[in-house]
């Protein structure tokens, strides 16, 4: 069964503005590219994205809880699993914050 036709009143005004932010938010939507996370990270870069210390993920990696690999003397570490593995250690390993705000 279908609801009732409602009709309600909107200033003009308001209405314009309301059309003018729905277009500016569909402009920024087709202006988004979006890219897939590349494999492997360095761990100071593994770090930021998860919010913890590079010490922290360094002994994740010791615990065996992360994959990771050296290229030279550069330890990577595998970023596909990471969010599945961080959740699983968060009581462990709790975040840092963020000195840059964000």
């Amino acid at each position: 069964m279908s609801q009732p036709l409602m009709l309600i009143a909107v200033e003009a005004e308001k209405l314009d503005r309301l059309l003018a932010e729905v277009s500016e938010l569909r402009a920024e939507i087709r202006a988004v590219r979006l890219s897939p996370r590349p494999e492997w990270v360095t761990a100071h870069e593994y770090a930021e994205q998860i919010g913890r210390t590079t010490k922290t993920v360094s002994n994740l990696v010791k615990a065996g809880k992360l994959e990771s690999k050296r290229q030279g003397r550069t330890l990577l570490i595998r970023s596909t699993r990471g969010d599945q593995i961080i959740s699983q250690s968060s009581a462990k390993f709790p975040r840092v914050p963020n000195p840059g705000g964000g």
